[in-house]
C-alpha cells in the first residue's frame, strides 16, 4: 500500500501542476522570468527574459497558440520530474514561486516519509539503506520505531506504520489540493 499510495500521488501531483499551470501560466512567467541586471537597466530599456525550456517544435505542435498548454508543454521537459519528492517540490517551487507547506520538509514530513519509505521497500528490499538511516532514523522522524535500525536491518513496517504512512499523506495530499485552488483558483 506504501509503494501504491507513492505512486499515485506522483501521478497527482503531476496531473494537479499541469491543470494549475495551464490554467494560469501568467502566474508561472512572473515567477520565471529573469531580471535585467542594474547595470544593464541604465543603457538598455528593461526587458524581462522568461528562464523556460520551451522551444519551436512546441509552438509547432500547440498551432502557435500557447493558451491552456503551457502546463502541458512545461511538463515534457526534464526540468520539471515528478518521479522524486524533491523533484515534484522543486516543480511547484519553480512554477508558482513557493512550494507548498506539504512540500516543505521543515514544516511537514508526510509525504517525504512517504517516499523515504517507499524508496527503502523498492530499491533496497526494505532493508536500511544509507538514505533511510540519515532520514528516517536519525533526523526528525515521526517514527521511533526505525530510530534504533542500522545499515541492512529490515525495515519492519506493521499495519500501524502503514495506517500512519498512508493517512499523513492523504491529509498532506488533500492540503496540496487546498493550497493550489486556494493561491491559483484552480
Amino acid at each position: 500500500m506504501i509503494v501504491e499510495t507513492w505512486t499515485a500521488f506522483e501521478t497527482l501531483s503531476e496531473d494537479l501542476w499541469e491543470v494549475a499551470v495551464n490554467r494560469n501560466p501568467e502566474r508561472v512567467l512572473r515567477s520565471s522570468y529573469t531580471k535585467p541586471e542594474k547595470e544593464k537597466q541604465f543603457f538598455m530599456p528593461q526587458k524581462q527574459r522568461l528562464n523556460l525550456p520551451i522551444y519551436f517544435d512546441d509552438f509547432v505542435r500547440a498551432s502557435f497558440d500557447l493558451r491552456g498548454k503551457l502546463g502541458t508543454i512545461l511538463k515534457s521537459d526534464q526540468q520539471f520530474v515528478f518521479r522524486t519528492y524533491q523533484g515534484i517540490a522543486s516543480a511547484y517551487g519553480k512554477a508558482f514561486g513557493k512550494v507548498s507547506h506539504v512540500l516543505d520538509m521543515g514544516k511537514d514530513r508526510s509525504l517525504f516519509d512517504l517516499a523515504q519509505t517507499r524508496n527503502a521497500i523498492v530499491h533496497s528490499a526494505q532493508l536500511v539503506d544509507e538514505q533511510f538511516r540519515q532520514t528516517m532514523c536519525q533526523n526528525y522522524s515521526l517514527y521511533p520505531e526505525f530510530d534504533d535500525l542500522h545499515i541492512n536491518d529490515p525495515i519492519i513496517i506493521d499495519g500501524a506504520i502503514v495506517a500512519r504512512l498512508i493517512g499523513n499523506a492523504i491529509d498532506a495530499i488533500a492540503n496540496l489540493l487546498k493550497d493550489v485552488e486556494s493561491e491559483l483558483g484552480v
